[in-house]
C-alpha cells in the first residue's frame, strides 16, 4: 500500500472467517481513528480496500493495527500528499 494518497488495498490471509478491526496510529503511538470494522466471511486470502480521505491525514508515516481472532499485525503506512 505504500506510499498512498487516499486509497489503498491490503491482502490479508485469514485462517478462518473473522471480524477484522483496523486502527491507524501516529508513529508516536497516538490513536488517530478506526478505519475498518468488518466481518470477513471467508478464510484464506482476502483483499480489503481502505479510503483515508475522510481522515485528512498529513503527509507522513503511520502504523496500521490490524486485529481479529485469527490475525494481529502492525503495518507501516506512508501517506504522500
Amino acid at each position: 500500500p505504500n506510499p498512498t494518497n487516499n486509497q489503498f488495498s491490503l491482502n490479508l490471509n485469514l485462517a478462518q472467517p473473522d471480524e477484522i478491526s483496523m486502527d491507524i496510529h501516529a508513529t508516536t503511538g497516538q490513536y488517530i481513528g478506526k478505519i475498518l470494522d468488518k466481518s470477513l466471511q471467508d478464510a484464506g486470502q482476502q483483499k480489503v480496500t481502505i479510503d483515508l480521505q475522510y481522515l485528512n491525514l498529513p503527509k507522513g508515516t503511520y502504523i496500521l493495527k490490524i486485529s481479529g481472532k485469527s490475525i494481529n499485525q502492525n503495518r507501516l503506512l506512508i501517506v504522500a500528499r
